[in-house]
């Protein structure tokens, strides 16, 4: 089985969670979305071959966009950004780093298993409102940017699915995942602090990997940016210290890439992510 690229990752995960607005700069790619996580208002430089003009001209128009909607200039950063020296520039300019971002990723049939069905979870591809409130049970950082969140989700042009696992009628751990050609995106995952270590997490990715794996997936990947985190073990998103659930995986089979940095200047936003 061929290993996806760098490349292949980034455009997946891109896909799979649009910009309310985006606009071109040359080949960089600058998405705007009232402000709501950093994916997508950040400005894309793994696009071609760069700006398309003088780079500080092209840093003071990106700037001049994010301001001139209120919005603090983020830029991510790969490895192969277009020019090359940007992450120094944009350093010398007074930009922070925010985080690198990695791409973890298994082959989506080491994923599967038996259970999901018999537990409760529930897939569909509509943005319904108890979906979304359980979301937002899981991740406060969504009050006050449901209807952006909804509108991100709405514009999510490949195949999307949106789960919950609801025990006695109360959603107990949700998520969804993005199909983009061979590979499905994991997202959001999250359980009930006080339903944790009941395998609710597992079924949940199980579910999740099954769908995307029924719909062509080979591999199935999720972005994480504490690299540090135990590499022993899948990590499954922890946002706003709400622990999401934990997948144990050996190493054997795991794939990790280097997927980029975020810069940002003055404080981290602390919606983004």
């Amino acid at each position: 089985m061929r290993t996806p690229t760098g490349r292949e990752f980034e455009a997946a995960s891109l896909g799979a969670w649009p910009a309310l607005e985006s606009i071109r700069i040359g080949d960089w790619v600058l998405r705007f979305s009232a402000g709501f996580t950093r994916r997508a208002n950040s400005v894309q430089t793994g696009r071609g071959a760069g700006p398309g003009t003088e780079l500080k001209r092209a840093l003071l128009a990106c700037e001049e966009e994010y301001r001139g909607r209120g919005l603090r200039p983020i830029f991510k950063i790969v490895p192969w950004t277009e020019p090359i020296s940007l992450d120094r520039k944009l350093a010398a300019r007074g930009y922070g780093a925010e985080g690198e971002v990695c791409v973890r990723a298994v082959r989506a049939v080491d994923l599967l298993g038996g259970r999901a069905a018999k537990r409760g979870l529930k897939i569909s591809a509509d943005v319904d409102e108890s979906w979304v409130e359980a979301m937002t049970g899981f991740y406060p950082r969504l009050l006050g940017h449901k209807r952006i969140f909804e509108k991100i989700i709405d514009r999510i042009q490949g195949p999307r699915a949106l789960a919950t696992i609801r025990r006695n009628g109360v959603a107990v751990a949700g998520g969804m995942a993005v199909l983009g050609g061979a590979l499905v995106g994991l997202f959001d995952l999250a359980t009930d602090e006080r339903m944790r270590r009941q395998g609710l997490g597992r079924d949940l990715v199980q579910g999740l990997a099954a769908w995307g794996a029924a719909g062509g997936a080979r591999w199935a990947y999720l972005q994480v940016v504490d690299r540090a985190a135990n590499v022993s073990t899948l990590q499954i998103g922890y946002a706003d210290g709400v622990a999401a659930s934990e997948l144990r995986r050996n190493l054997d089979g795991m794939l990790e890439q280097r997927c980029g940095l975020h810069r940002g200047w003055g404080q981290r936003n602390p919606r983004s992510r």
